[in-house]
């Protein structure tokens, strides 16, 4: 059996808590949640609660985190270009919450990062 793929949590609202954490569920034999990033303290336990997680309050801890292979960023769409721009300079694997990025320039910028 192949080992899941470790998954870094970043953005634990409405969409990363409400949607993708959910989405993850009844898959651990393929991923596994191990970091989880937010500003408020409270979405931070709660991760670490339920899924026994290391908690960042920074996006640039979590990507230096050597345990997390994937970055799954559900932030503001804002955010989305910085935030994968990290992720990639760290090496590391992405999956976005849509969008890309809040301009075109944003998403080639990204893809051209990935590639």
């Amino acid at each position: 059996m192949a080992t899941p793929i470790r998954i870094g949590m970043v953005g634990l609202g409405r969409a990363g808590w409400g949607m993708h954490c959910p989405e993850l569920e009844g898959r651990e034999d393929k991923f596994r949640i191990v970091a989880a990033c937010d500003l408020i303290p409270e979405r931070r336990q709660r991760m670490a609660e339920r899924y026994g997680c290391a908690t960042y309050e920074r996006i640039e801890d979590l990507v230096a985190d050597p345990n997390v292979e994937l970055v799954d960023i559900a932030t503001r769409s804002c955010d989305h270009f910085a935030h994968g721009m990290l992720a990639l300079e760290a090496g590391k694997h992405v999956q976005r919450e849509k969008p890309m990025g809040v301009s075109h320039d944003q998403a080639r910028r990204l893809v051209e990062a990935a590639e």
